[in-house]
């Protein structure tokens, strides 16, 4: 994620670069500061790298960070000496600029790339970027999994490139491609001279920078396209297989609107229409790509174009009140290097992006899967949009039937339709064809659930973490199939993983209502309390606060919450009773809180059988984003 740069109002101003050109030969870079305590240091050529987890982990990512550096330097055929503004070399000879244009313009020498170990103090750090110093808002916001930023130094005098992401319960390849993608950021607008930032709160609409179809087109670029993670390549299929269908059913963005949708855009997107966001994205991706294969010259070409027009018509600017952006003269940049307007490409693209997909349908007919998965996630016709999904996953099934994906694709619409033991069948099969896909065994742990299969269910959410930690419907599910075991201080721990990942309250509760179960009633009042403090007016929170404060011994307080739950939902019966009882002196007792492990696991289903008639089931909604 780019974080907004803030606006470099030094820069603006002709003299400053005039100055700059007659400038005197630069002097070796400063070192950068220490490491902040209980970090390790390791420096490339450009970067800082910081991490608190163990030196040699530090060791690790300074040698995927100086492997990403030595590729984009030849890409973009830029040096260290360049990014840290002490290069002998012009920056950019035909604009006249030196080599030390970046310290010139009060740019620190070196990037600051700081990996910490556990999300919550990344988290603490964004926040503070981002001005956000309300509690309840920190519970409730999301978090990016990364970003770049630029911003000044702490006594205003210069400026700081940094780079921030964490570690938590990430694997390496998804670590790597955070970097990939925040680097693209970095080296794209240091290429560009571009540092803009983004638009001012409440003006949004602003075109103001760098047109997110490129500057996002390329940052996926890097991350899909060096990344060896195979996540990378799957990423890469779902994205392909969106961009062919949408160019199909017409549903991908005119040229004439993507060109100037802003990340102000997207963000906005992401909330409301998540959709039209990730189909954004995928075809940023998808367009940069096909430019760049088609002529890869010619496009850095139109960077260079850009470039020069960015210098003459922002940097040199005089116009006092003058927004910096490179949205209005995109197309010159672009014609002046390839001779056809932007726009003119539209039709090239989409045809490449049919033939292509089309060609490998035939070689890979498994590849169906993610046409399908794209009408799952499609939502506008949504009976013909799962009449259409079914279709291309028995496309991918009958066409490729030693493969996972078709299974897969069967697997989840069996459970759609709650044909559970049918889900089971077809996502058992997907899991023996496809063990390293978090998804099949995901999938293959909530037909398991559904169908009272608990233990099945809590293994096989295990196998689909274990190659995705970062799941947070995995953990959730996982949750679930703990609690209903009995096992509700390990489910309290999953829930509370889950929140971690997405902020969303309501795993709070369901921590708390689990450590409830588990009789840490300390730890599930805490949980209740965040929950009231976030929704003060949900029944349910004041409901669960008040049992946990009367079985911890303070009954007044109890009594109190359990009136408040009253006053917002006096027709739920179980309040009601709670209530009743409360007044009496007494308290409410759950059937759950005398089970136990042991008196669960005489009750479930054998591994392989279906469970005994009566078995309740534990149904568990299916997302597909």
């Amino acid at each position: 994620m780019k974080y907004p740069a803030v606006l470099l109002t030094s820069v603006l101003a002709f003299g400053f670069l005039h100055r700059c050109a007659c400038a005197t030969q630069p002097a070796a870079p400063e070192l950068p500061p220490k490491a902040p305590q209980g970090f390790f240091q390791v420096m490339t050529p450009t970067f800082s790298v910081e991490c608190n987890v163990t030196k040699a982990y530090t060791d690790k990512v300074s040698l995927m960070i100086r492997k990403a550096e030595q590729q984009f330097y030849m890409l973009f055929k830029m040096t260290p000496d360049l990014m840290n503004g002490c290069s002998k070399e012009k920056f950019d000879k035909r604009g006249n600029i030196p080599g030390n244009i970046l310290k010139t313009m009060g740019f620190h020498p070196y990037i600051s790339a700081r990996v910490y170990k556990d999300q919550e103090q990344f988290a603490d750090e964004w926040f503070e970027r981002t001005d956000v110093k309300d509690k309840q808002q920190r519970l409730r916001q999301g978090l990016p999994g990364a970003w770049f930023s630029i911003h000044q130094d702490y006594d205003k005098k210069g400026w700081v490139r940094e780079i921030r992401t964490f570690v938590a319960n990430r694997d390496d390849d998804e670590l790597e491609r955070t970097l990939l993608h925040e680097m693209g950021h970095l080296f794209m607008q240091t290429f560009l001279l571009e540092f803009a930032g983004d638009p001012p709160k409440g003006q949004e609409s602003q075109k103001r920078g760098t047109p997110a179809w490129l500057g996002e087109g390329l940052a996926q670029f890097f991350e899909m396209r060096w990344s060896e993670a195979k996540s990378a390549q799957k990423a890469k299929y779902r994205q392909e297989a969106m961009i062919y269908e949408a160019v199909n059913l017409g549903d991908s963005y005119p040229f004439e609107e993507f060109l100037n949708v802003t990340n102000a855009h997207n963000l906005q997107a992401v909330a409301g229409d998540p959709l039209k966001s990730t189909l954004n994205y995928a075809q940023s991706y998808s367009v940069m790509e096909f430019m760049i294969n088609a002529n890869g010259a010619m496009f850095f070409n139109f960077l260079e174009n850009l470039r020069a027009m960015n210098l003459e018509r922002n940097l040199r600017a005089r116009t006092p009140g003058h927004i910096p952006e490179l949205y209005s003269f995109q197309n010159e940049a672009f014609k002046k290097a390839f001779n056809i307007d932007i726009v003119g490409v539209e039709q090239h693209w989409k045809k490449h992006s049919k033939t292509t997909l089309e060609t490998q349908l035939k070689k890979q007919p498994e590849l169906y899967y993610w046409i399908g998965e794209y009408y799952l996630r499609r939502g506008k016709d949504k009976d013909h949009d799962l009449l259409k999904a079914e279709e291309n996953f028995k496309l991918a099934m009958t066409g490729a039937p030693t493969k996972g994906e078709g299974y897969l694709g069967m697997g989840r619409m069996a459970l759609r339709k709650r044909d559970n033991e049918q889900a089971v069948t077809l996502l058992t099969k997907a899991a023996d064809l496809l063990p390293k896909d978090e998804e099949s065994w995901y999938f293959l742990g909530v037909s398991q659930l559904n169908t009272g299969r608990l233990a099945e269910a809590e293994d096989s959410l295990q196998k689909s973490l274990k190659i995705y930690p970062r799941s947070a419907r995995a953990l959730s599910a996982l949750a679930t199939a703990q609690f209903n075991l009995a096992q509700f201080l390990k489910a309290a721990e999953t829930y509370e993983l889950a929140y971690q990942i997405t902020h969303n309250p309501y795993q709070i509760l369901e921590k708390g209502r689990a450590a409830f179960f588990g009789k840490d009633y300390k730890l599930a009042q805490n949980g209740f309390a965040v929950f009231c403090d976030t929704f003060p007016n949900d029944a349910q929170g004041h409901f669960w606060y008040g049992l946990a404060a009367w079985r911890l011994g303070d009954q007044k307080f109890g009594l109190e919450e359990l009136k408040k739950a009253t006053s917002l939902n006096a027709d739920d019966p179980t309040i009601k009773a709670a209530l009743s009882l409360a007044e009496k002196g007494q308290t409410l007792k759950f059937e759950l809180e005398s089970q136990t492990p042991e008196t669960v696991a005489t009750k479930t289903a054998e591994p392989g059988k279906k469970p005994a008639a009566g078995k309740k089931p534990v149904f568990v909604q299916v997302e597909d984003e």
